[in-house]
This record gives C-alpha cells, structure tokens and sequence, in this order.
C-alpha cells in the first residue's frame, strides 16, 4: 500500500495501517469512477455515431433503390427503341429490294 504513496492531504502521514487503507481504498474508488465516467462518454459518443451512420445507409438505400427503379425504366426505353430500329431497318431494306 506504500507504493502508492496516497496519504491525506490535512495530515502529514497516516496515524494507523487502517487509514492508509481507507485512503488507497477511496482513491481506486475514485479512479475507478473516473474510468467508469469515460467509458460512459465513450459509449454514448458510439451510440451517437452508429445512430447517424444508420441514417447514412438508409438514405443510401433510398438512393439506390432509386437509382435501380431509373435503371429498369432505361433499360425499357432502350429496348423499345431497338424494336423500333430493327423494324425501320427491316423497312428500308425492302424499299431497297
């Protein structure tokens, strides 16, 4: 317990082992609320940011839904003016013939 050298600030050294007990004792207590504090800051920070980044993907999720919903409509078109294409090929080719 003298390795931590923890003695009370009014008093110039501990009067009993006891004392020196109780002083350690509260100080690690302290310590430990400290910690404890932290890793409740820390916890609630990373909280936070798995709420924001949960907002991140599902705007993302919009966006490709979105994007797959313009995709299937191109692909649409683009069919469409291929039929289209081919049978105007068909045609000059018989006004050809």
């Amino acid at each position: 317990l003298s390795r931590f050298s923890l003695r009370n600030p009014t008093s110039p050294g501990p009067s009993s082992p006891g004392q020196v007990s109780a002083i350690t004792v509260v100080a690690l207590l302290d310590k430990l609320v400290l910690m404890l504090e932290t890793v409740q800051d820390n916890q609630r920070r990373m909280e936070q940011r798995q709420g924001e980044l949960e907002g991140a993907v599902k705007f993302l999720q919009g966006d490709v839904t979105r994007l797959n919903k313009s995709q299937a409509l191109a692909n649409v078109s683009v069919n469409k003016l291929l039929d289209k294409s081919r049978k105007v090929s068909v045609h000059v080719k018989e006004v050809k013939d």
